[in-house]
């Protein structure tokens, strides 16, 4: 045996051996004399040939058993240190939408995120949110009557004079009829909208003052309220 010689570190021989066998990527022969090449650990790589020692996976991304190179972390998954074998999933009311991140963002107001969200969800219009931290559109609120609320919205919106809302839950204000005006905002019912008097008329909706209530001209008149023509 004293011909035989000892497998350097880096490389594997085994029984009968006429050359060391380089261990491949992915694997390592830490010591002198090693029978085969070990395949780096879960949270490890090695992206060379020859290697002794594999290299702890950074922050951002992930590595399996017997990994060449580290696998960033896709949109919605974070690895917050070094030497993980997997990428952790971003929690409810939180999301990340880059690759590589080491952590995740908290859902901003107006929206919710779900588990592993790689972006924010929009609160669905006729329904806000005012806080960060949703994680379902059960988190948003419906809009109140005599507001509307878009898509995204973080407050509800009073409606401006001349239009209503008479129900919760609206996306947009109804203009008052032609006819009618209110002079108020926030108005959250059909009656808020007052009719013109009798003897004046108002062709256009969404009046908000009685000075749009037109007069009759001189030989005509109009003996009821809240006429439109």
């Amino acid at each position: 045996q004293t011909s035989c010689k000892t497998c350097p570190a880096g490389s594997a021989c085994t029984v009968g051996a006429v050359n060391a066998v380089v261990c491949e990527p992915g694997t390592i022969a830490a010591s002198p004399g090693a029978g085969v090449c070990v395949a780096c650990a879960a949270g490890t790589y090695q992206s060379q040939s020859g290697a002794t020692a594999c290299l702890a996976c950074p922050a951002g991304s992930s590595c399996s058993e017997r990994s060449i190179v580290p696998r960033m972390c896709s949109p919605g998954t974070y690895a917050a240190t070094t030497a993980q074998g997997s990428c952790a999933s971003c929690a409810p009311g939180t999301y990340q939408s880059a690759n590589g991140a080491t952590d995740c963002l908290v859902c901003p107001a107006g929206s919710f995120c779900g588990a592993s969200a790689a972006a924010a969800t929009v609160c669905c219009a006729g329904s806000y949110r005012g806080t960060r931290g949703g994680t379902a559109q059960s988190d948003c609120t419906q809009c109140p009557a005599g507001s509307a609320c878009a898509a995204g919205s973080t407050a509800p919106a009073a409606c401006a004079p001349g239009s209503i809302t008479a129900t919760a839950g609206a996306p947009a204000c109804t203009a008052c009829v032609a006819g009618k005006y209110v002079e108020v905002s926030g108005s959250n019912q059909e009656s808020d909208c007052i009719e013109c008097a009798a003897g004046k008329y108002d062709d256009v909706p969404g009046s908000n003052t009685p000075v749009n209530c037109i007069e009759c001209l001189a030989g005509r008149y109009v003996d009821v309220s809240g006429s439109n023509q």
